[in-house]
Formats: C-alpha cells, structure tokens, sequence
C-alpha cells in the first residue's frame, strides 16, 4: 500500500501506525522518541562551546541512546513474530473459507445455512486477525491475499435465483423444521462484502502499458497478432 502519494490521506496515516496494541504502540513511542533525541542533540551541539561541555551533554544523552536501541531492537523482534502470526493465521482462514463454501450439490453450489455461516465466520476472523498485524509489509502481503482469494471466491459465488437463498422470503424471518432453512442474511452479508473491490486498493497493473517500440518489436518478431492488434488500437486512439 502506498502511503506517500497524491491520495495520501488521514486515514492511510492513521492506518500506518495501527493496530493500537501495546507492543506496536511501545515501538512507535520509542521510534519517536529516538528522532526527538536525535533533533534534541543537532539542535544542542552548535551551542556547546567547549569539550567538557560536549563531555557532559554526551554522558546524560548517551545512556539514554543506548538503552532505546536496545529497546528498540528487542521490542521489534517481538514485534515482528507477533505481526507475523497474525498474518499467517488470518491468510489460512481465508484459504479455509474458500474450501468450505466450495462444496457443490447436484451442480450447485451448496446452499446450506451452516456452511455458508461458517464460512462468513472464517471470514471474519481473517479480517479480525489482519487488523492485529503491525509491520507494513505483513499488512501489504494481506491485501494481496486478500486479492486473490476475492477473485476466488467471485468465480464461485455467482449471481444465483432469489430460491437458491431461501424458497421464500417469509422463511428469512420465520420457517418450519419441514421448510429448508434460508441463508442467513448476516453470512451474505460478510461474504459479499468480501468479494467487493475495495476502495483502498491500488491495482498494480494500472498503469501497465506496452510501448511503440514494444508493439514494433512484437509486429517484426511475434507475437505478430497481438501486435497488430495493439497497433490498431493506438491508431484508434489518435483518431479520436
């Protein structure tokens, strides 16, 4: 995810230094008060006019120094192990959801309300999981997790006939034992919500373009069809 850029925003901020667990909280507070030491000691320096002076400044700020490193480097290892827990567990319930609700009856997906609960759950955890990781290229390697299994799970959740969630709509607020039991509309709406495409995310291949002399080099020496094809298509765009 990028953070620095013309959509930067509070939130993206905000979302950097999350979650707001002790350990990642600690890390951000000694990270901080390292650059304060650091800005304390260039703005300290030009002011210290003699070497023993230098020697006393050195003696009460150094200890500090030291004992923050130190922190910081143990604090970062754990850090580090936690965050990474927590990816791998939230990656593996969204593999677990994708192979429950990938179960099919007659030819058809199964509409059965457990497995589709189930699956909205396992859902839920994953995200739940994803919002406790800390180190930003865990949270990145998440999102594109999550990319996949989204384009997954849209493959197999099609838009299917109103019956296929429940035979009526009166059996969303009540049915009998003899009635197959709806789905659950709470379970719909984690997994829909799942498979939508998410605002924030930034799509790699945006930008993705092949070049004149790409689209030349492909028209003399192959693959010549799709040369030509994109030769025509840039003419297209200059018509308009």
């Amino acid at each position: 995810m990028k953070f620095f850029n013309g959509n930067f925003t509070t939130t993206r901020l905000i979302d950097f230094f999350q979650p707001f667990s002790f350990m990642n909280v600690t890390f951000n507070f000694i990270v901080i008060t390292l650059i304060f030491n650091f800005i304390c000691v260039v703005l300290v320096m030009p002011f210290l006019n003699t070497y023993d002076e230098l020697e006393k400044f050195m003696k009460i700020i150094w200890p500090i120094v030291v004992f923050q490193l130190a922190a910081l480097g143990f604090v970062y290892n754990i850090r580090r192990h936690l965050s990474e827990d927590y990816y791998k567990e939230a990656k593996e319930q969204l593999s677990k959801a994708y192979e429950n609700l990938n179960h099919f009856k007659d030819g058809t997906l199964d509409n059965d309300r457990l497995r589709w609960l189930t699956t909205a759950r396992m859902l839920s955890v994953s995200i739940m999981l994803s919002e406790k990781i800390m180190m930003s290229s865990h949270k990145v390697m998440y999102r594109e997790e999550q990319q996949f299994w989204r384009m997954k799970f849209n493959d197999l959740v099609i838009d299917f006939p109103s019956d296929f969630y429940a035979e009526n709509p009166k059996h969303l607020i009540m049915h009998s034992h003899s009635d197959r039991s709806p789905i659950a509309e709470a379970s719909l709406v984690e997994i829909y919500n799942f498979m939508a495409w998410p605002e924030y995310y930034i799509d790699p291949l945006k930008t993705r373009r092949f070049s004149d002399k790409e689209i030349h080099r492909m028209i003399t020496r192959g693959p010549k069809g799709l040369g030509n094809l994109l030769k025509a298509h840039r003419e297209l765009i200059k018509k308009k």
